[in-house]
């Protein structure tokens, strides 16, 4: 399956939605607003294009798009104002409220979508850009310890300094486990860059939760024994409808981020449901949190700020567990009471599978 684009249309006048849902709904996954209120609450699924009609009760186009601004999750967000409104006053109104173009009704079918399929790659090339800064940097810092942990045992073994075949197995092993973290953080570099630019599909179908979470386990267990950790396991809904291949870098990635923050006997849950069209699986660990103002920063970019409490919750993982989760048309997502417990989200929508004909991705280790 394509990652599609995702046009949130924002207008209060339910034709002028039918006809922009109409036009779109065949190319793009499309979401619908009937206000600037509820046009901000659903910038939780993450649109790339917000086309947005000015005249609204309450708050109208301006106000909305300049409360679009101040979210973080949208600043690559593109921004079509749409309005029967063709002064030039009024466009250079929409422009200073953070608008990325205007265009007036009634409008040609045709030109509009061609201004959502241009803004779609500019916003891409825009994030693709951000993002190779953003790896080149984290390269740089994350490579460090690393290399450090491979170059300093080689040097050792190649010196007169080992006394015996068991030490240089020893050494052998620190240089393994170190080129496997330097492996897995390229690989993750490189399968973000290529889900950001759509250039890998997803293919959905139906999954066993208990399985995930397994085989997620499987490879921590021996961190949760010395650690004393208690997995708790609760599946209202037993199976989720998503991609193999994503979804197990995403149980994984989350699995991994509670047991590094729990405290020792400590307590992981994990839990899952059904509600309406969606399925929700959820990840709850002990640790001490991280702070309100700051839980949507560890998703928006490779370095999570550094005034997290109780650690470090950087890297690749989380934001590559967002973007993999959004390419299915869901939302990943946090709450935390500091001192007592952190929970990590994962919704996605129900869809009735269907028989893809082609190969489903094999699991990857990162």
């Amino acid at each position: 399956m394509k990652n599609r684009g995702r046009i949130l249309c924002v207008d209060d006048d339910p034709m002028n939605i039918d006809i922009l849902q109409h036009m779109l709904e065949e190319d793009y996954d499309v979401f619908v607003a009937r206000s600037g209120a509820e046009a901000i609450d659903k910038l939780d699924c993450s649109p790339d294009v917000i086309l947005l009609d000015i005249m609204m009760p309450e708050m109208d186009g301006y106000q909305t798009c300049r409360k679009i601004r101040e979210n973080p999750r949208a600043r690559h967000c593109k921004v079509i104002l749409v309005s029967a409104k063709n002064q030039v006053a009024d466009r250079l109104r929409g422009y200073e409220s953070g608008a990325d173009a205007y265009i007036t009704k009634p409008f040609d079918h045709e030109e509009l979508r061609a201004k959502v399929k241009v803004f779609l790659r500019l916003k891409t090339a825009e994030e693709l850009e951000e993002l190779k800064g953003n790896l080149l940097t984290y390269i740089s810092h994350g490579t460090r310890t690393p290399l450090t942990g491979i170059l300093a045992p080689t040097e050792i073994i190649l010196s007169d300094d080992i006394q015996s075949v068991q030490q240089c197995k020893e050494w052998a092993r620190v240089i393994h486990e170190n080129a496997t973290q330097l492996h897995r953080m390229v690989e993750k570099g490189i399968l973000l860059g290529q889900y950001k630019a759509g250039l890998i599909g997803v293919f959905p179908r139906l999954l066993d939760v208990r399985e995930l979470v397994e085989e997620a386990l499987s490879s921590k267990q021996v961190i949760v024994d010395d650690r004393g950790l208690k997995i708790v396991q609760d599946y209202s809904a037993e199976t989720i409808f998503a991609d193999a291949r994503t979804m197990r870098i995403v149980v994984e990635s989350l699995i991994d981020n509670a047991i590094r923050f729990s405290p020792e006997k400590g307590t992981v849950t994990v839990s899952s449901e059904t509600v309406g069209n969606q399925s929700f699986l959820r990840i709850t660990d002990q640790g001490r949190g991280i702070v309100e103002e700051e839980l949507e920063e560890v998703f928006g970019g490779l370095f999570a700020p550094q005034s997290v409490i109780g650690g470090k919750r950087r890297g690749l993982s989380l934001t590559l567990s967002r973007t993999l989760v959004e390419i299915q048309g869901g939302r990943l997502g946090a709450t935390s009471q500091p001192d007592v417990a952190t929970t990590f989200e994962v919704c996605l929508p129900i869809e009735t599978p269907v028989v893809s004909q082609e190969p489903v991705p094999e699991s990857s280790s990162v």
